[in-house]
């Protein structure tokens, strides 16, 4: 009994089998079964050597949202009028009164523009800012109620110290011109003094004479002394009066400008 058998994986082998079935069989099934092996052995790796699976994972997700929105005005009305329109087209939208509190308005009296000055600002300052509807005229506001009575103290005060310092130089320069006509007299004594004892001098009769004259001369040119040293003291008085004057009319000249700019800045 003979039978004859084939199979073949694609690609890889193909394997025939013819077996015949005699008394002598079974050792030849073992080296048939054996040869299968080894050649689906040396298959397999041929075919594992040749071939190479590869997976591949790609996940990928993409998401894109774009909102864009326009309002706009076309009847040059406040803005909320105009969304307040837009929620009528979309919605039904009923309005009624919620609530109601008696009000009794009651008339101020309004002042005459002859009647708006520094003081009548400064007392109603805290009315005119919550009313006021342009933030720029905040400043000029604030400066009337808090710099203005501020800087005129500061300019009485400098200038009482200009007319106090402008009365000493006047007075110290008084001095001082009464002085060298003081000095100048006792000079013209003192040169008088003087020629008496050089006519006494030579005389020989007249010692005692001489002496009263020297005395005389002495008390002459003491005079004139402190009549000189009076007037060097009046000039460095005058000198230092002169100066703390410039100084005083600086600082009166700078405050004064500093006021009249914010005067004429807050006028316009």
């Amino acid at each position: 009994m003979n039978a004859e058998s084939s199979f073949s994986i694609p690609e890889v082998f193909k394997v025939g089998v013819s077996t015949g079935i005699e008394s002598d069989s079974a050792s030849e099934s073992a080296q048939t079964k054996k040869d299968f092996r080894e050649a689906v052995k040396k298959a397999a790796e041929e075919y594992r050597q040749e071939h190479k699976l590869d997976i591949d994972l790609l996940t990928s997700s993409e998401f894109e949202e774009n909102m864009a929105g326009e309002i706009s005005n076309p009847n040059d009305e406040l803005t909320v009028t105009y969304l307040f329109y837009e929620l009528q087209r979309q919605y039904t939208l009923s309005e009624e009164i919620q609530k109601l509190t008696p009000v009794i308005m009651v008339a101020r009296q309004v002042p005459t523009p002859d009647q708006i000055n520094e003081a009548w600002i400064i007392e109603n300052d805290w009315i005119l800012k919550k009313v006021i509807l342009d933030d720029s005229f905040i400043p000029a506001l604030n400066y009337i109620v808090d710099g203005v009575q501020g800087d005129n103290l500061n300019l009485d005060i400098l200038k009482a110290n200009l007319d106090i310092l402008t009365s000493i130089v006047q007075e110290t320069r008084s001095q001082l011109k009464e002085t060298l006509v003081n000095r100048n007299a006792a000079l013209d004594l003192l040169a008088g003094e003087q020629q008496s004892l050089v006519n006494h001098t030579y005389a020989a009769a007249a010692t005692e004479h001489t002496q009263a004259v020297q005395m005389l001369v002495d008390q002459k040119k003491a005079a004139y002394d402190r009549e000189l040293a009076t007037i060097s003291d009046l000039e460095n008085k005058l000198s230092q009066n002169n100066l703390a004057l410039q100084q005083a009319v600086e600082s009166y000249t700078k405050a004064l400008k500093s006021f009249m700019n914010m005067q004429a800045k807050f006028s316009d």
